[in-house]
């Protein structure tokens, strides 16, 4: 392998729908030095012989047991050589140029943190563009919100990966998968430069059916990063609360969606007990609840009686 090959690590499980999308995005880029591993975690459909007949000899594939993203991540950035990693999960999807932008960032800092901007993709396959993001940070900026904001943004040197621990496996142990993209930049972030690639060079698919759909794993999961982290760097501590006030609301948000009311009223409630918020924004999340309500009552009562 060469100076500048980049190990593009896939993990994936049940994922025939979107995985040949996947790997054409990847398969596509300018920067062709690419050692591609996709690491089946346990899938039970089409995957994995979608992948096999893949037509580019850099795809390759390996098998692992059931054992969540994060172990299959470690275990595909073991399998290959490459002195950078890249990360892509299996239903996102790369512009042309995100590869060889991120690598080109690298040239002064090679083993700073890179990430890029990205879109977000629904059921649909509509786009839309995420939220303003930041072209500069900090790591102070990284403990208030997680503005990487996914895993298919990254890519980090072999170095940063190794020194920084990679991806943290006990968070599946604990029944809190959802934030091993987090925990790992923060960890790369505490040894290493971070810089973005303020360009939108990705597309993160947002689903009713992914994992960001479960909020209060999602909600356990980020604590239980937010606790060690400030366990290691209480210093960040007024960084890390904020995190957690606005993440509340986002989870409401996020919930009101996928129409898990329940754990939106468990949000909501803990939103509203935060001293810090200001009355208009009370007001708002209080006006989304009613609306959704009223919304899926009037969707209910037009549904036609079964005969």
């Amino acid at each position: 392998m060469s100076s500048d090959t980049v190990g593009v690590i896939i993990p994936m499980f049940n994922a025939a729908r979107t995985i040949e999308e996947t790997l054409r995005s990847a398969c596509g880029q300018t920067h062709r030095d690419l050692d591609i591993v996709v690491v089946d975690d346990g899938s039970t459909d089409a995957g994995p012989a979608i992948v096999q007949r893949f037509p580019d000899p850099r795809v390759r594939l390996l098998h692992q047991a059931n054992a969540g993203v994060a172990a299959a991540r470690n275990n595909g950035a073991g399998a290959t050589c490459a002195p950078y990693l890249a990360f892509l999960d299996a239903d996102d999807v790369w512009h042309p140029a995100k590869v060889g932008r991120q690598l080109a960032l690298l040239a002064d800092t090679p083993d700073a943190l890179v990430w890029c901007w990205y879109d977000e993709i629904d059921d649909e396959g509509i786009v839309s563009a995420s939220p303003e993001l930041r072209s500069s940070a900090t790591l102070a900026d990284l403990c208030r919100w997680n503005i990487v904001g996914n895993g298919s943004s990254m890519l980090v040197s072999r170095r940063a990966f190794d020194d920084g621990g990679r991806f943290d496996t006990t968070l599946r142990e604990r029944d809190a998968q959802g934030c091993e993209d987090y925990a790992f930049a923060l960890s790369i972030a505490e040894r290493f430069p971070i810089r973005i690639v303020a360009e939108r060079l990705m597309g993160y698919r947002v689903s009713n059916n992914n994992m960001s759909a479960n909020t209060r794993k999602m909600w356990r999961s980020l604590n239980l990063v937010i606790d060690d982290f400030g366990a290691r760097h209480p210093e960040f501590a007024p960084d890390l609360q904020a995190h957690r006030g606005l993440a509340t609301v986002c989870y409401y948000y996020r919930a009101l969606q996928v129409r898990d009311y329940a754990a939106a009223w468990h949000f909501l409630r803990q939103s509203m007990r935060d001293c810090a918020m200001q009355p208009k924004m009370r007001r708002n999340l209080i006006r989304s609840w009613l609306r959704h309500r009223l919304e899926d009552l009037r969707g209910r009562q037009v549904r036609p009686a079964v005969e």
